[in-house]
């Protein structure tokens, strides 16, 4: 993962919109909410905005293309949470393929948040 621009971040997370739980978020205002950063691997590219506050690694907004970009985003983000001294990470969606992806991974749902969940992982 390596650091970009809000602007390019919040360029990616447009192709979101509409997709927040709350349906309040903006690509923009996800973008301001946190560090951005983008992963590029051989299979996908994935743009993240994420807080690591109160031992919390929160994923405000991820978009991205490509095949296994999930698995590929959510190690990274628990690398940064624990180099950080974060004990979970944790977002918020409505996307239930991504929530049946993320539970393959140790993410658990802890609530329902508006049209959709939030999601949570401990980490070591």
């Amino acid at each position: 993962m390596t650091p970009t621009t809000r602007e390019q971040a919040a360029r990616a997370f447009a192709a979101c919109a509409g997709l927040d739980p709350e349906g309040i978020e903006t690509p923009e205002g996800a973008a301001a909410a946190g560090e951005c950063f983008e992963l590029h691997t051989d299979t996908g590219a994935l743009y993240l905005s994420v807080s690591f506050t109160d031992a919390v690694g929160w994923i405000h907004a991820a978009a991205g293309t490509g095949q296994g970009m999930t698995a590929e985003g959510l190690r990274a983000v628990e690398c940064q949470a624990i180099a950080r001294g974060c004990r979970k990470v944790g977002f918020q969606t409505v996307r239930r393929g991504l929530v049946q992806r993320a539970k393959k991974h140790g993410y658990r749902i802890t609530r329902q948040v508006g049209a959709g969940f939030i999601l949570v992982k401990a980490l070591p």
